[in-house]
C-alpha cells in the first residue's frame, strides 16, 4: 500500500495527485526505486542492490510515497515530508530512502532549522524534527540526499530550488546540507562521480557518497513516460543527482539488515560509514567525500564479523567473495548459498563453529581458497557442497594455499564431490582434531597436481570413492603426527565404497601410525570397498618417510568387502598395481595372524613391490581419540627386512645419504628389475621431501639414471624428477622432464604420468588448448585399459575445468576470467582507446590500448559501487598498440568504466554501457 501526500493532505489511495501536471514528477520516484529493487538476473535493463529474481531469492519489499506541494511553500513541503516518515515508521518500514531535499535561504530558516516547523492540528506541539526522531526511535533507518546545488542536477528532480531572486540573502547556500539530511541519526549521501572525484554539486559534509554524479546511473523509467505497457525490455534511463546516490545507501543498509534484522539504526550507519572508502572519492573541499565511497561487501562483512550470527539464516544468492588483503572472522553464524554460489576467498577467511550450507536442491559450490590465501576452518559445519558449475567439486577446494581444518565435520556432498580438495605445490591443508569426512560423493580427500594434505585425528567415513586419495604427484601425510597438536595421531578410514587410501599417478602416501612424546595411535583402516584398504596404483603407498618419525601399529581388517574375486567376500587389504608402484607396510594387524592371504598383488603386470613383513601378531593396542598411550617408542632401526625399509629408516634418522646409497645399489644390482624400480620411486620420494642432504643426494641419483642407456630407467628416474620439482613449484623443469619422458617411448604408466603433468603445467601458463590436449592423451591409456587409473584422470579434468574453464575451441580466450590479450592489430592510442562496440549486448567487446614505454599495467572494469568486476591486463607490458578482449554476456545491464592504471596510476578512463 503507498500513500501520497500533498501538501497537508494524505490521499492513501487512488492516482497521484499533481503528478500530471509535473513535468519529471512520473520518473523520479520510480528512478530511485529501481536502484534498490529492480529485480536480478532476468537479463534486462538492471539489477537492483537489494533485487532478487523469484520467491527463492525475493527483493526488498517497496512501499511507495509520493510528497508533493506548490513549490513555493517549502513549510508544506516539510510538512508533508514528516508525515510521510511518520505513515512510513506505522506501515512498518525498516529503512526509509528519501531522494529529496527542503533548501531554504539563510534568512527564512538560519542554521537549516526547516525541521522546527510544527506540524498543524497536534496537541502537545510537534515539529517535523520529532516525527523523524521517533522514527528513528523505532528503530528505522533513514537514509537522505544530502541535496544538490542549485541548478546542478544532471536530472530532472521535483524539489529543485524555486528562488528565482538574485537577493542574495534569499538565495539556498550549498555549503550546508539540506533538510531532512542535515537531522542528526538521518545518514546523508553525497554524490561522486566515476572517475572517482566528488560531485561538484553535492551539498554540504555528507557522511559518505555513492554513485550519482553526472547522469551517469542506470534506472528504470517510469511507463507513464513512455506510455507503453507492459514495460518495454530496453526501458532504462540514466540517472544522477545525490537523489540517484540515496537509494544506494539505503538498498545496502536493506541488505545489512537483511543479515542481522535486530541492528540498529546507529549500528547500520556505523557499519556503513566505518567501511566507506576514503579513496574511492576524491575532492579539494575535506568534507564533500564524508567517510568515503560506500562499500557493500565490506559493510557485509563488517556485520558478519561484528554482530555474531543472525537471527535467521542468511541466504546468498551470489558468489561470495573475501577480497584480496582482507582478513574476515566468522563466528556462529549460518550461511546459506543457493543457485550454486560459492565463498570465495582472495585473503584470508578464518571460521569458528561456522555452518555454511545451501538452500535449494542445486547445492552450492563449496569455500575456495585461491593461491596465496590462508585460512583457518575451527568447528566449522560444511553440507551439501558441490554442483557441476565452473568445476566446484569439493566442500573446501584450496588451490596453491595454505588451510587447516580442526574438529569440524563435511559431509552430505552434491555430484561429484570430494569432502577436500588439495590443489597446487604452494598448497597445504592440514585435518586434524576429530574433523569428520562423511557421505561424500567423491573421496572424503583428495589431494591432487602436486598438493599436500596432512590428516590425523580425523573420521573419514562413507565416502563414494576413496577415504583418502593422493593423485599426479601429490603427497598425503596420513596420521603424520606434529609437535604440540592434541589427541592420539590417527585416523578411521572405514566404509569408503572403493578403497581407503589411494596413491595414483606419482603420489606419495606416507602412512603412519606414530608414537610421539610418549603418545601412540594407530590408523583403523576397516570394511572399505573392493578397491582394498591400500592400494598403490601408480604411485608409492610407505609408512615411512622425511616427514614421520616411526611408522607402525595400523590396523587393516575387512577391506575389499562386496568384491566377487575373493571367495570370502573380501579382497586385500593391501594391493599393488603396476610395475615402480611400491607399498611399505610393516608391524601393522592385518586382521588374521601373520596370513598372507589378506595381501594380494592385483593388476596384470604383477610386479609392484609389496613388504608387509613383520606383521604384527594381534591388534595394536585399543585407544580412543583423545587417550593417550605412555611407553617409548621402539627404536626405527628396529624396522627392517630388506634394503628398501632399511633406507628409508636411514633416512628417517637423518641419514638421506646413506639411505640414497642403498637404493643406488639396488638399482646397480637389479637393472631393469621391479627392485630397481622401487628404489627409483623411493628415490623420488626423498628427491620430494624436506630433508636437504636426502633431496641432494636422491636428485643425483635421479639425474645420473635420467641419462641411463636403459629407457625403462630413464623413464622411472624422470617420475622421481618430475615428482621434486612439481613439489618445488618449479613448473619449467617439470614440464621439461615430462616432455623428454614422452619423446622416449615409455611405458604406459610413465606415459601417464608425463600427460597429466603437462595437463598440470599448460593450465598453470594459460595454455587451455594444450592442457586439455594433454588431458586426451591420459585419458586415452585409461580407455585402452593399459593403464588402471581413473581416479587420477577424472581428478585432473575436474582441476582443469576450475584452472582454465571446459574444453573449447578457442579455449586460450573463452576460458579466461573475462579477458585476455590477443594477438591482434590495434589501432588505439597512447593511453586508453574507446571500446566498441558501445553500448555493448552480450558478445565481446574490443578495449585497446596503447604504451609508449615498457610498464606495469592492469586494465579493470569498474561497476558503478567502484568494484571491479573484471581484470582485462594485470602485468608488465612492452611499449606498443595492444587490444583485450572482454565477455560482455558475463556483466549485468549498466554502465561501467574501464580504467587503465600505469604504474601505479590512473591515467585513462572510459564509460561502456551494457545493455539486453
Amino acid at each position: 500500500m503507498g500513500c501520497n501526500f500533498y501538501g497537508y493532505q494524505t490521499n492513501p489511495s487512488g492516482t497521484p495527485t499533481g503528478v500530471e501536471s509535473t513535468p519529471g514528477l512520473d520518473s523520479h520516484g520510480t528512478r530511485s526505486v529501481g536502484i534498490i529493487a529492480a529485480a536480478t538476473d532476468n537479463a534486462r535493463n538492471i539489477a537492483g542492490i537489494a533485487g532478487g529474481r523469484g520467491p527463492a531469492t525475493p527483493r526488498v519489499r517497496v512501499l511507495p510515497i509520493v510528497i508533493n506541494s506548490e513549490s513555493n511553500q517549502k513549510d508544506k513541503w516539510t510538512i508533508s515530508i514528516a508525515l510521510a516518515v511518520e505513515y512510513a515508521m506505522n506501515q512498518g518500514a525498516d529503512v526509509i530512502s528519501m531522494s529529496l531535499q527542503i533548501a531554504s535561504a539563510p534568512s527564512q530558516f538560519p542554521g537549516g532549522q526547516e525541521g522546527s516547523i510544527l506540524i498543524p492540528n497536534r496537541s502537545p506541539s510537534v515539529s517535523a524534527n520529532d516525527l523523524l526522531q521517533r522514527a528513528l526511535d523505532a528503530g528505522v533507518v533513514l537514509v537522505a540526499a544530502s541535496g544538490n546545488a542549485p541548478g546542478a542536477a544532471p536530472d530532472d528532480e521535483p524539489l529543485k530550488d524555486s528562488t528565482q531572486t538574485q537577493t542574495p540573502d534569499l538565495v539556498p547556500s550549498c555549503d550546508d546540507t539540506r533538510w531532512p539530511a542535515v537531522l542528526s541519526g538521518v545518514i546523508s549521501v553525497g554524490a561522486v562521480k566515476f572517475n572517482g572525484e566528488a560531485w561538484e554539486g553535492t551539498c554540504g559534509a555528507p557522511d559518505l557518497v555513492a554513485p550519482g554524479g553526472e547522469t551517469t546511473v542506470p534506472s528504470l523509467r517510469h511507463h507513464l513516460t513512455t506510455g507503453q505497457t507492459p514495460r518495454p525490455a530496453d526501458d532504462f534511463i540514466l540517472y544522477g543527482g545525490t537523489s540517484a546516490s540515496t537509494p544506494h545507501v539505503a538498498g545496502v543498509a536493506a541488505l545489512l539488515l537483511s543479515v542481522k534484522p535486530s541492528l540498529t539504526w546507529q549500528q547500520v550507519r556505523w557499519a556503513l560509514t566505518a567501511t566507506a572508502d576514503p579513496s574511492g572519492c576524491i575532492s579539494a573541499s575535506s568534507v564533500r567525500c564524508g567517510e568515503g565511497l560506500l562499500d557493500a561487501y565490506a559493510a557485509l562483512h563488517y556485520v558478519l564479523e561484528q554482530h555474531g550470527g543472525p537471527e535467521q539464516d542468511v541466504t546468498l544468492t551470489e558468489d561470495l567473495t573475501v577480497p584480496p588483503g582482507d582478513t574476515w572472522d566468522l563466528g556462529a553464524i549460518t550461511l546459506r548459498f543457493t543457485n550454486g554460489a560459492r565463498l570465495l576467498v582472495q585473503g584470508t577467511l578464518n571460521a569458528t563453529g561456522t555452518t555454511f550450507d545451501t538452500g535449494d536442491a542445486e547445492g552450492w559450490g563449496g569455500i575456495r581458497y585461491a593461491s596465496g590465501t590462508s585460512g583457518t576452518l575451527d568447528g566449522v559445519t560444511i553440507r551439501n557442497a558441490g554442483n557441476t558449475s565452473e568445476g566446484a567439486f569439493a566442500g573446501v577446494w584450496v588451490q596453491d594455499a595454505t588451510v587447516t581444518i580442526l574438529g569440524g565435520l563435511i559431509e552430505d556432498g552434491r555430484e561429484r564431490a570430494s569432502g577436500v580438495r588439495v590443489v597446487g605445490s604452494q598448497s597445504h591443508v592440514t585435518i586434524s582434531d576429530e574433523t569428520t569426512i562423511q557421505n561424500m560423493p567423491k573421496n572424503g580427500v583428495l589431494a591432487t597436481g602436486h598438493g599436500t594434505a596432512t590428516v590425523h585425528d580425523a573420521r573419514i567415513l562413507d565416502n563414494g570413492s576413496s577415504g583418502i586419495a593422493a593423485t599426479t604427484n601429490a603427497l598425503v601425510y596420513v596420521g603424520s603426527p606434529t609437535a604440540g597438536t592434541r589427541g592420539v595421531m590417527s585416523n578411521r578410514i572405514r566404509v569408503n565404497d572403493s578403497q581407503g587410501i589411494l596413491a595414483a599417478s606419482n603420489a606419495d602416501v606416507v602412512h603412519v601410525g606414530a608414537p610421539v612424546y610418549g603418545r601412540r595411535g594407530y590408523n583403523y583402516v576397516f570394511d572399505n570397498g573392493p578397491g582394498g584398504g591400500i592400494v598403490a596404483q601408480t604411485g608409492a603407498f610407505h609408512n615411512a618417510g622425511s616427514a614421520s618419525q616411526y611408522a607402525r601399529d595400523n590396523w587393516f581388517e575387512d577391506n575389499g568387502r562386496f568384491s566377487g574375486r575373493y571367495v570370502d567376500g573380501k579382497g586385500p587389504d593391501a594391493i599393488g598395481y603396476h610395475l615402480g608402484t611400491t607399498v611399505q607396510a610393516r608391524y601393522d594387524w592385518w586382521g588374521r595372524p601373520t596370513d598372507p592371504d589378506t595381501l594380494a598383488f592385483y593388476g596384470t603386470t604383477k610386479q609392484a613391490h609389496l613388504a608387509v613383513d613383520p606383521m604384527l601378531t594381534g591388534p595394536p593396542a585399543a585407544v580412543s581419540f583423545g587417550d593417550s598411550f605412555g611407553g617409548a617408542p621402539p627404536d626405527p632401526a628396529d624396522v627392517g627386512g630388506d634394503s628398501f625399509t632399511d633406507a628409508l629408516s636411514l633416512a628417517q634418522r637423518g641419514d638421506g645419504p646413506g639411505a640414497v646409497r642403498l637404493l643406488a645399489g639396488e638399482v646397480a644390482r637389479r637393472p631393469g628389475a621391479p627392485d630397481a624400480a622401487t628404489a627409483l620411486t623411493l628415490a623420488g620420494s626423498l628427491a620430494a621431501g624436506t630433508d636437504r642432504r636426502a633431496q641432494a643426494a636422491a636428485l643425483a641419483l635421479l639425474r645420473r639414471e635420467s641419462r641411463s642407456a636403459r629407457a625403462d630407467h630413464r623413464a622411472w628416474a624422470r617420475r622421481g624428477l618430475i615428482r621434486a620439482y612439481g613439489r618445488a613449484g618449479d613448473t619449467a623443469r617439470m614440464t621439461a622432464e615430462a616432455e623428454a619422458m614422452l619423446g622416449d617411448d615409455p611405458d604406459a604408466v610413465s606415459a601417464l604420468v608425463a600427460s597429466l603433468v603437462l595437463a598440470y603445467g599448460r593450465a598453470e601458463t594459460g595454455d587451455a588448448a594444450g592442457a586439455w590436449a594433454a588431458w586426451d592423451a591420459a585419458s586415452a591409456l585409461i580407455t585402452s585399459g593399459a593403464v588402471e587409473d581413473t581416479e587420477s584422470v577424472e581428478a585432473a579434468s575436474d582441476d582443469l575445468i576450475a584452472l582454465v574453464g571446459e574444453r573449447t575451441t578457442e579455449a586460450r580466450v573463452a576460458a579466461a576470467p573475462a579477458g585476455v590479450a590477443v594477438a591482434e592489430e590495434s589501432t588505439g592510442p597512447v593511453g586508453l582507446g574507446a571500446p566498441y562496440p558501445n553500448p555493448a549486448g552480450s558478445g565481446a567487446v574490443t578495449v585497446p590500448f596503447g604504451l609508449g614505454e615498457r610498464a606495469r599495467v592492469r586494465l579493470a572494469v569498474v561497476d558503478v559501487l567502484g568494484r571491479e568486476v573484471a581484470v582485462l591486463a594485470d602485468g608488465t607490458w612492452e611499449a606498443g598498440d595492444y587490444a583485450v578482449r572482454l565477455d560482455a554476456g558475463r556483466l549485468a545491464p549498466g554502465a561501467y568504466a574501464v580504467r587503465l592504471t600505469v604504474s601505479g596510476a590512473v591515467v585513462s578512463a572510459r564509460v561502456l554501457t551494457v545493455t539486453r
